[in-house]
């Protein structure tokens, strides 16, 4: 754990230096290590080892024939195929690969959309939020098709739909759970010129959704079910359930989302008629918070809101900006910063979870 959380704050510190002018290249360092980090790991996280093992069977076809008919390459033949494609350079180098990919993504994000002032904060809480890296680190499959539909995200601001679709038909072929990014192929037709409606909207789809999730799980459960790769999560992540309250804990959680709405309905840019890049990350960021009262009731459905973790956590600097007064505004940013850091000290005591504790790597 010790060793983990010195690397998490070391990139935080090299960003904050870029951040403050004092090292011109920090953030680029900071993802470069980032990279190295993530590209010589070996058994970090709980779904590392089975991910090795899957690859070592599909990699031991030798007639393709018999590997088209492997269930698991019919289930998701994206990543199939691109474990055939690696055998030249073996688990590690794919893993070294897709590590390369998913770190220029974050930077290239976080560069190109987030202000200077503000970059530090976003990669503290892209390193420390452990649902973010850390998760990441384990969940291999879907961290890819992750940063494929950031990689994308012009993509669905500019309309391009064909496009747009067979990026979304490339992340589904990856991971099963990027059916969920398939509405947001019209996301960029959605009108971006009342935000007053909108935030008023999100704000009773969000209580509809918290309260109603029982019904709504109910009702999906069936279709879920009968689908043969979504059942095998349900499987595995029915047992991740939380109990359906809204108290202070939830309350203290939720601050960003309130911030967010009052972003949405106040803001110079929503105000405006222009499109703007921001409005999609706002909308994406909603789309988080509305999916997450769902994760309650199932891990799978935690797994979703996954894609839009980052557009969230990127959106809380801008949206706490509209806070005038310094001393409440910067209160609530550390009360948060806080929150994301208690929960990644509560990872590393999670049983669930005990193979982050012992960072490996492929030399040793």
């Amino acid at each position: 754990m010790l060793l983990v959380t010195f690397f998490a704050f070391f990139v935080v510190l090299l960003s904050m230096l870029t951040s403050l002018r004092i090292v011109k290249h920090g953030l680029e360092i900071a993802f470069i290590f980032v990279f190295l980090f993530s590209a010589i790991r070996y058994d970090f996280g709980a779904d590392y080892m089975n991910y090795y093992t899957a690859y070592q069977d599909f990699v031991r076809y030798n007639d393709f024939g018999n590997f088209l008919t492997d269930h698991r390459s019919q289930q998701e033949p994206g990543w199939a195929i691109l474990c055939l494609l690696s055998r030249p350079i073996g688990f590690f180098g794919l893993v070294a690969i897709i590590s390369l990919f998913v770190s220029l993504i974050y930077y290239k994000f976080i560069k190109t959309y987030i202000p200077l002032r503000w970059q530090w904060i976003v990669v503290y809480f892209y390193m420390i939020d452990p649902y973010c890296f850390l998760i990441q680190l384990s969940t291999i499959r879907q961290t890819l098709s992750t940063a494929i539909f950031i990689c994308a995200l012009s993509l669905f601001y500019d309309k391009k739909f064909i496009m747009s679709v067979l990026v979304v038909i490339l992340a589904f072929s990856i991971h099963r759970s990027a059916f969920v990014l398939f509405p947001l192929i019209f996301i960029g037709f959605i009108p971006q010129n009342n935000g007053k409606q909108l935030s008023i909207l999100a704000l009773a789809a969000f209580f509809v959704l918290y309260f109603s999730v029982d019904v709504i799980f109910n009702w999906l459960l069936p279709f879920m079910m009968s689908n043969d790769t979504l059942s095998d999560y349900i499987q595995i992540y029915m047992q991740e359930t939380s109990p359906n309250t809204f108290g202070i804990g939830a309350l203290l959680a939720n601050i960003p989302f309130i911030i967010l709405l009052l972003y949405v309905r106040r803001s110079k840019i929503w105000r405006s008629s222009d499109r703007h890049i921001w409005k999609l990350i706002t909308l994406l960021a909603l789309f988080y918070y509305l999916i997450s009262p769902l994760s309650l009731l199932t891990g799978i459905i935690g797994r979703l809101s996954s894609y839009f973790l980052i557009f969230a956590l990127a959106s809380i600097p801008a949206t706490y900006s509209m806070i005038k007064m310094a001393l409440i505004r910067k209160s609530l940013l550390a009360l948060h910063m806080l929150i994301i850091l208690y929960q990644y000290i509560l990872l590393f005591d999670d049983p669930d979870w005990v193979t982050f504790n012992n960072y490996k790597t492929i030399f040793y």
